[in-house]
C-alpha cells in the first residue's frame, strides 16, 4: 500500500475456541482455579496434537474459557436428601430392589427442570459475549474475522446447546422442548389409549380411569412458561453477539 494509507492488521487467529466450563454433574461448587487447570490440561493437550499432524495451525487456534455456574447443586441437594446413601452411574441388579443408588443420568434432568436454569443460561450467554469482546480488544483478537467454535465440557455441554439453540431462535430442546413434548406426549397417550377402546365400561370404571389421568396429569413436568417470571422472558433472553460454525 501506498506510503500514508490506512493499513488493516492480519489478525493471526481464524479459529477461536470457547470452552464452556460448568463443572461435572457430582461437581456441587467447581472453583475457577479447577476450571482454569482442566482449560490448561486441554489446551495442552490440544497443541501437542496440532503440533505433531497439523504445524501450520499452531498459532492460529486460540482458546478462552467461559466459566459458568453449577447447575446440579440443588438438584444434588435434592437427591442426597431422598437417598443419602450413594450416586451409582450403573447400579447392579442387586442394588436396584433397594432403590439405594440415585443414577447420575437423572440428575441433569432435574437441573434443566429448575426455574433457575432459564437464568443460568442467560449467565452463560453474558460470559461468553464478555470473553468474546475481551478477545477482540486483546492483542491476539485484534481484527479477528475468523470462526468461532464452542466446546462444552461436561454440563457446560447442556448450557451451550441452550444457548445455541436461542440464537438460532429455535426452541432448546433440553428446558423448553423436551419438556413440551413430553409433557404433551403423555397427556395425550393416557387421555387418548385408556378410554377409547373401553367404550363399554362402566360408569365406575370411566370415574376410576378419569382420576387416574387427573393423577398422571400432576406428574407431568409443568410449562417452562409457567415455571418463568413473566411471559415476556423469551423476547428479554440473553442472545450471543457472535455466530457460531
Amino acid at each position: 500500500s501506498p506510503p500514508g494509507s490506512p493499513s488493516t492488521p492480519s489478525c493471526p487467529t481464524t479459529i477461536l475456541i470457547l470452552v464452556v466450563h460448568a463443572g461435572s454433574v457430582l461437581d456441587a461448587a467447581s472453583e475457577l482455579t479447577a476450571k482454569k487447570s482442566d482449560v490448561t490440561t486441554f489446551r495442552g493437550s490440544f497443541e501437542a496434537v496440532m503440533r505433531q499432524h497439523y504445524p501450520s495451525l499452531l498459532t492460529h487456534v486460540t482458546i478462552k474459557m467461559v466459566p459458568c455456574p453449577s447447575i446440579c447443586t440443588d438438584a444434588l441437594g435434592i437427591l442426597s436428601s431422598l437417598s443419602p446413601y450413594s450416586f451409582d452411574a450403573s447400579p447392579s441388579a442387586a442394588d436396584i430392589p433397594n432403590i439405594a443408588d440415585v443414577p447420575i443420568g437423572a440428575i441433569p434432568l432435574l437441573s434443566v427442570a429448575s426455574p433457575e436454569f432459564h437464568e443460568t443460561v442467560n449467565k452463560t450467554v453474558a460470559a461468553a459475549n464478555i470473553v468474546y469482546h475481551e478477545f477482540l480488544k486483546s492483542e491476539e483478537g485484534h481484527g479477528f474475522s475468523g470462526q468461532i467454535v464452542m466446546l462444552g465440557d461436561s454440563m457446560g455441554s447442556l448450557l451451550a446447546y441452550e444457548a445455541l439453540c436461542r440464537s438460532n431462535g429455535s426452541q432448546p430442546g433440553t428446558a423448553s422442548g423436551a419438556s413440551n413434548s413430553g409433557g404433551d406426549a403423555a397427556t395425550n397417550i393416557n387421555t387418548h389409549n385408556p378410554l377409547s377402546p373401553r367404550n363399554s365400561r362402566l360408569d365406575d370404571d370411566e370415574r376410576f380411569i378419569e382420576a387416574d389421568l387427573d393423577a398422571k396429569r400432576l406428574l407431568v413436568a409443568p410449562s417452562p412458561r409457567r415455571r418463568r417470571s413473566s411471559s415476556s422472558s423469551d423476547s428479554r433472553a440473553t442472545k450471543l453477539d457472535f455466530e457460531v460454525c
